[in-house]
């Protein structure tokens, strides 16, 4: 409830057994999302919610590709909790044996496989796993609702690399067929990072379109 005082970080951490540091790691990311509030000498509270302003700048577009196939579908193959590789854990700031959730999936056009997909998320901010139903929401804008996350910037890079063991699996490659693949990494209005995904595409089958818009000063908008 609003006004609430929480628990001290050593009760948290042997409450939900994790370290001291990963409880605080969690409590400063709840603080910057403004659900907390903290009150020098006095502890960590339950912050009143109020209606925030429309969010400008990053829209739901920003989170799909526009040149998206009309008839693209998506199918989950696995969401689940996994240690992070130290690619992942860079990437994302976690704590020393703090867990991801990682989900992994294909992409159809009708019925060809067009890409395969694979998305890791700090699992301190996420709800239970068993809770996830995507539907044809994109993760951001499924966790904007669910956890009510702000987000800010993304980063992207896009390479062509040869066609490896997952994706002559999963994409009906052959060995060494060019696959597009796009690694971006989302951060929230804090600039926390919290999704880090990697898609691969195949190459005969995808093409990369990318819509700028010019920069304008303050006073013109």
């Amino acid at each position: 409830m609003p006004g609430e005082r929480l628990p001290s970080e050593d009760e948290l951490s042997i409450r939900f057994h994790v370290s001291r540091m990963t409880v605080r790691r969690a409590l400063d990311q709840l603080v910057s999302q403004g659900r907390l509030r903290r009150v020098q000498g006095r502890g960590t509270f339950v912050a009143e919610q109020t209606p925030q302003p429309k969010a400008t700048g990053i829209t739901r577009w920003s989170f799909e590709r526009i040149d998206r196939c009309e008839n693209e579908t998506r199918q989950i193959l696995r969401i689940e909790e996994v240690s992070p590789s130290l690619r992942v854990a860079n990437a994302l700031r976690t704590m020393p044996g703090e867990m991801v959730v990682q989900i992994s999936g294909i992409l159809y056009d009708r019925d060809q496989h067009l890409g395969y997909f694979v998305h890791r998320i700090p699992r301190l901010i996420v709800p239970t796993i068993d809770s996830w139903e995507l539907g044809q929401d994109t993760l951001p804008c499924f966790l904007a609702k669910r956890c009510s996350l702000e987000f800010g910037k993304v980063t992207e890079r896009v390479r062509v690399i040869s066609a490896e063991e997952d994706a002559v699996e999963l994409l009906g490659v052959e060995p060494g067929d060019p696959v597009l693949y796009v690694d971006s990494l989302v951060f929230l209005v804090s600039g926390i990072p919290v999704i880090l995904s990697d898609t691969a595409y195949r190459g005969d089958r995808y093409v990369y379109c990318g819509l700028l818009h010019p920069l304008m000063d303050e006073t013109d908008v």
